[in-house]
């Protein structure tokens, strides 16, 4: 089963980077709003080559996240 969120993009936080076990990191953050009858405000993240995929969008632009 998948979750699926469709809203707008109000906002990016600053990004994360570092090293662990693994290798390195990095993590981006953003908050969507949903465009529901109580619109809800949701902060997701991002890591590694998923977050490098942010780059190509903008406050306002509407997404649909799964």
């Amino acid at each position: 089963m998948s979750l699926e969120i469709s809203g707008k993009i109000v906002l990016f936080l600053e990004g994360a980077s570092g090293q662990g076990a693994n290798g390195q990191w990095n993590k981006k953050e953003f908050v969507i709003e949903t465009a529901d009858q109580y619109p809800k405000k949701i902060c997701l993240a991002a890591w590694n080559d998923k977050a490098s995929m942010l780059d190509r969008f903008a406050v306002g632009n509407d997404v649909k996240v799964s």
